[in-house]
């Protein structure tokens, strides 16, 4: 987790100087939120072969960067690109693919209008994504938990089951403890089950169970866990009440842009049926 780094300059969480490198930078299962630079790379800064454009974003890049399954959020730059930017003298040498990913809330989410290799592919963008990737794109708000704070997904969230699940990484470092690692990586940021089958339908994406998007894998066991946690209580109670009365989307059941006894009785028929 990176989080509430600043800089005065450049990389306000990470920075990363892969000049002359062919190796490229992964980030995985990670979240960066609330990170600040004066100049560039409000969350990370990367460095590799080129002149660095001084416009920037929450990731600068002159070589390659490969990102799956993170959550971007809040990060500020006080030049440009609030979640990415990619920048060099070289466009050829500035690239990012990024997969299963969120980027919600930053100042601007992804600047690669002069940056061709920019490959967004199956993600959540705020605004949109008009460039480069494999297609599965879309903005809808992700209904985190309770954002800033938490950035876990609530039982809602359009997240939920919607990654590639033939584009999670290896599991380079071996986190199982099996020898395993050229298998997917098994866990998410908390450490629970990477690919787990919520209540969400993904009958029509195969392999099930389908990965979710961001840095954290709901286990919500049905529309009523509003806290994904694999169990219905009280809090879960809780938080419905809080949001259904605030007209907050994660407490719209039936989804129907509306706060009404409709979704009381969704919510009562399956908090009883859950478990």
């Amino acid at each position: 987790v990176f989080r509430d780094n600043s800089a005065n300059s450049t990389g306000g969480a990470l920075c990363f100087n892969a000049q002359g490198s062919t190796i490229p930078l992964k980030i995985v299962n990670c979240e960066f939120a609330g990170n600040t630079a004066a100049s560039v790379g409000g969350a990370v800064w990367v460095f590799g072969g080129a002149v660095i454009d001084p416009s920037v974003g929450a990731v600068i890049l002159g070589s390659r960067v490969v990102c799956n399954n993170s959550t971007f959020y809040a990060n500020v730059a006080g030049g440009s690109g609030g979640a990415v930017y990619l920048g060099s003298s070289d466009r050829t040498s500035a690239h990012i693919n990024a997969t299963n990913c969120i980027f919600w809330n930053n100042d601007a989410e992804i600047d690669a209008t002069a940056t061709p290799t920019a490959i967004i592919s199956t993600s959540i963008v705020e605004h949109g994504w008009s460039g480069g990737g494999g297609g599965g794109v879309f903005d809808a708000d992700p209904l985190f938990l309770d954002a800033p704070a938490d950035l876990r997904l609530a039982s809602l969230s359009p997240a939920i089951d919607r990654g590639d699940t033939f584009n999670i990484p290896a599991d380079y470092f071996d986190l199982d403890d099996d020898t395993l690692a050229a298998e997917e990586v098994p866990f998410d940021l908390l450490g629970q089950g990477r690919r787990f089958d919520a209540w969400a339908d993904d009958a029509p994406i195969v392999p099930a169970p389908v990965v979710d998007l961001g840095a954290h894998e709901c286990r919500a066991a049905c529309r009523a866990d509003v806290n994904g946690d694999g169990l219905v209580g009280l809090d879960d109670l809780t938080l419905f009440i809080n949001f259904f009365s605030a007209g907050d989307a994660r407490g719209d059941m039936n989804g129907d842009g509306r706060y009404d006894l409709a979704d009381i009785v969704v919510y009562v028929g399956s908090f009883s049926g859950c478990n």
